[in-house]
């Protein structure tokens, strides 16, 4: 998301019992980023439902921060399922016994194919991937854009 311990700083724009919405700014870096489809920050300002562990109000200023055991489950959704149809697909293609170009084909046809159930999963799990308010900010912090860690070098 944004640095290196993963904080955003963003303005409370509603609040629903424990969760809040989050609006934060995205950076110019990120319409570059490879990564920016995963994070949403293909949209300018970006908007999180962040719980909040403490009383927040509408418009303050706040540090968000994406929950642990998120970061594991979206790694997983994004990165492992496709290379491990990947994977599959190759081995199904050696086994009907075709020659190792067309085993190729038919593993990027199963990477395709993979697609499929990530996009079910991230509209499954996708709201389990959950953000928490880490602090409420004094009211003169400057909410700079969010950008990658590579674009920050």
């Amino acid at each position: 998301m944004s640095n290196e311990n993963s904080e955003s700083v963003g303005i409370v724009l509603s609040i629903n019992n424990d969760i809040a919405e989050v609006e934060v700014i995205a950076g110019g870096g990120c319409s570059t980023c490879s990564m920016s489809l995963v994070c949403g920050s293909t949209k300018k300002k970006i908007k999180y439902s962040a719980r909040a562990p403490f009383k927040v109000k509408v418009h303050d200023k706040v540090s968000l921060t994406l929950v642990e055991g998120s970061k594991v489950l979206s790694a997983l959704i994004i990165f492992l399922i496709p290379v491990l149809f990947l994977i599959f697909g190759y081995i199904i293609g050696t086994k009907f016994g075709l020659n190792e170009g067309f085993s190729v084909l038919v593993s990027l046809g199963f990477f395709g194919i993979s697609l499929i159930p990530v996009k079910i999963l991230d509209n499954v799990y996708g709201k389990k991937i959950n953000y928490e308010i880490t602090k409420i900010l004094p009211n003169d912090t400057v909410i700079e854009p969010i950008s990658c860690e590579r674009n920050e070098e």
